[in-house]
Parts: C-alpha cells; sequence; structure tokens
C-alpha cells in the first residue's frame, strides 16, 4: 500500500498553527491516501494540549495518523502514572498541559489560593496531609504543598480522560515505511541492528527513551545500519546549524544533512509559531 505522508513535529500544544501549516500543505485528513506521522512532543509549553489529544487521538484511532513517542510525551505519563513532575513542571512547559487538561491559566495558583481559603472543605478532601498547611502554611515546606496539587492533579485529569494514560503508553518510538525512518530525536546508527540500540542508556532508562533526548549532534553521527532516509524532530534545526556552522535564517526551516541521508523538522514553534511540514508522495508502507 502507498500513501502521501505528511510529517511534523514538536508542535507543544500549538493546535492552531498546527492545523494551519497541515492546511497550507494541503493535507486532508479525510483524503483515505493523506497519512499524517507526528515525531513527538506534541504537549508542552503551548495552551492548547487538549486539543492536540483529541484530534491525534481521533486520527490515530481511525487508522489515519501516527503518533510517535517524543521525552515530552514520558514527562505526561510519568506524572499521570505517579512520578514528581515538578522540574518538568517548571522548566519543561508541563505546567501548560496540566492547566489544559484541568481547564484552567494557572492550576497551581488556583489550588493554592484554594487550600488556604477553603479551610472547611479542605481538610475533606486531602484528610491529614493538609491540616498543617491550612493551621500555619508559613511552616510547611512547598514541595509538600505541591506533592499534594499533582496528587489531585493526576487523579483529576485520570479521571476526566480516563483513555489519555494508556494512549500515552502506546506511542512507539519509531516508524518504518520502504524509505524511511521515522522517530523523534535519533537512531543508533552503528549497532547491528538500529532497531534494537544498544547505546548505554542514562541512569534506568531504555537505549530508545535515551535516544529521544539527543540534542542535534545526530546530524553528524554516522549510519552504519541501514541505508533508509532517517526524518527527526526534537532540536530545533537552526540550533543544528549553529552547532555545524551552517548558514541559518531564523526560521528554523527543513534541514537535510549533506548526504541528504537525514532530515530534521523541529522548527522550535514556541518561538516561530509554525510548524514544519515534510510532505513524502506515494511512500509505500510496510
Amino acid at each position: 500500500m502507498n500513501k502521501d505522508l505528511y510529517i511534523v513535529a514538536d508542535v507543544h500544544g500549538f493546535y492552531n498553527e498546527l492545523k494551519n501549516d497541515l492546511k497550507l500543505a494541503n493535507y486532508d485528513e479525510n483524503n483515505e491516501n493523506n497519512l499524517l506521522i507526528d515525531l513527538g512532543d506534541f504537549f508542552d509549553r503551548g495552551e492548547q494540549a487538549v486539543e492536540v489529544y483529541k484530534y491525534y487521538k481521533k486520527l490515530s484511532d481511525e487508522g489515519k495518523a501516527i503518533i510517535l513517542r517524543g521525552n515530552h510525551t514520558t514527562f505526561l505519563q510519568d506524572f499521570l502514572e505517579g512520578k514528581d513532575c515538578s522540574f518538568n513542571f517548571e522548566h519543561n512547559g508541563l505546567n501548560k498541559t496540566i492547566d489544559d487538561f484541568l481547564g484552567d491559566t494557572n492550576s497551581w495558583l488556583t489550588f493554592l489560593m484554594y487550600i488556604t481559603s477553603m479551610k472547611e472543605i479542605a481538610p475533606n478532601i486531602y484528610g491529614e496531609r493538609v491540616n498543617p498547611i491550612l493551621e500555619d502554611s508559613s511552616s510547611v515546606p512547598s514541595e509538600i504543598v505541591f506533592d499534594i496539587f499533582q496528587d489531585y492533579a493526576r487523579e483529576k485529569i485520570n479521571k476526566d480522560y480516563p483513555e489519555l494514560l494508556e494512549w500515552l503508553r502506546e506511542r512507539p518510538y519509531y516508524y518504518e515505511t520502504e524509505n524511511y525512518i521515522f522517530t523523534h530525536a535519533s537512531i543508533d546508527g552503528t549497532c547491528e541492528d538500529w532497531h534494537n540500540p544498544e547505546i548505554t542508556p542514562y541512569k534506568d532508562w531504555s537505549p530508545w527513551e535515551y535516544l529521544t533526548w539527543d540534542r542535534g549532534y545526530f546530524y553528524g553521527e554516522p549510519i552504519k545500519n541501514t541505508n533508509k532516509i532517517i526524518v527527526v524532530g526534537h532540536y530545533h534545526t537552526d540550533g543544528i546549524r549553529e552547532k555545524f556552522n551552517i548558514s541559518a535564517d531564523g526560521t528554523n526551516s527543513i534541514l537535510k544533512s549533506e548526504d541528504g541521508k537525514k532530515i530534521f523538522l523541529d522548527t522550535c514553534t514556541p518561538l516561530t509559531r509554525r510548524v514544519n511540514v515534510l510532505t513524502i508522495k506515494n511512500e509505500k508502507l510496510l
């Protein structure tokens, strides 16, 4: 089976920009010959995470889209599974995603105002953990208050969006066609089989999770285990140009390696308010 592919990356919660640039690329979700491929990082930093989720889930459920895993996918999954998200909340834009799924513009501030004002209701909801905060909030470390906020937020999101967590867990690390490999940031190009990377992971990460964190150096790395063209996102293309002394134009346009074997798509959407769309016509699916 052959299809026309429309590939995007690192939408980061900017649904309007995604839809606009897909339209400019002539993508038609109702055309059975069109297949949308997202290379991951579709949440965080932007304020339309729910719209992106609903759109992508609908298309993927209908077999019209391949939605891959990026490192920001893992941020939200980890949070909903019960892990601490304080660093990603503050530094990686997860706060915007949580806000949108909670239907708030600053859910953390709203929560602080709530538990300090509703002295009769809050203990009935959160039990003994809230009592010392209500009695003397100045004596309670802020991380304890934030832990309670996380419990509240993940419980509400999991309840309001019961299919979200499992959908995140199902996101694959790569998608392969006859001539292309699509993944978030990089592959292990020197192991025997790129499908099974042998790169030494960081901490308790899997090799594939580690590969979602490449900082643009993949551009210059050798690929010895495949002749297919590799398409990635994750690191904005002008940043890669700067690393390798390639002229940058400030638009983070699509970047191809000199040998044409690698294509980079991340346009730094939070800054440019654009989404690069790579179109590949009549590609054979496996």
